[in-house]
């Protein structure tokens, strides 16, 4: 099976700050025979941002998100979670950077990450790598993997420096 993908996008830099655009279509081949094909199409699109508040403080912001798997094969259907707007997705997330010096800096960001879920199944995305349960055949209950159609959110602050 032979997968194909593009990508697109651009960034805006006005000085005080940039926007950023970014989009994504991935086709993944079938790896069966027709009757139990597992060929799907995904799409991704994402925009984010950035804007200077002080000398020394950046706020950053983006919005990103996946509607789910689409064109699929027979073997992947809407009714079992596997195809359609339970495989979708969004990512949110805000963070805040204060300059210390020329090469320290602190940091607080919050991230949300929601994935879709028919009741039945649902995405099992998270900020690593794309979908995690791989361990698994991809099911999603397998070591590193999340249940589908778990939230994942996370809080961070810290103190970068760069050598």
């Amino acid at each position: 099976a032979k997968d194909k993908a593009w990508t697109v996008g651009g960034k805006w830099n006005f000085g005080q700050g940039e926007v950023g655009v970014g989009y994504e279509s991935m086709k993944y081949g079938n790896a069966a025979t027709d009757a139990a094909s597992n060929a799907f199409d995904q799409k991704f699109w994402v925009v984010n941002g950035n804007w200077k508040v002080t000398s020394a403080g950046t706020i950053a912001a983006g919005y990103s998100k996946t509607p789910g798997r689409t064109n699929c094969g027979a073997s992947l259907t809407d009714a079992l979670g596997t195809c359609g707007n339970a495989q979708g997705a969004k990512h949110v997330h805000l963070a805040y950077d204060h300059a210390m010096s020329k090469r320290t800096s602190l940091y607080a960001m919050y991230a949300k990450l929601t994935n879709n879920n028919n009741g039945v199944s649902g995405a099992t995305y998270y900020y690593i790598a794309g979908p995690t349960g791989n361990g698994t055949n991809g099911t999603g209950t397998g070591p590193n993997g999340i249940a589908a159609g778990v939230d994942v959110t996370t809080y961070a602050v810290g103190v970068r420096h760069t050598f």
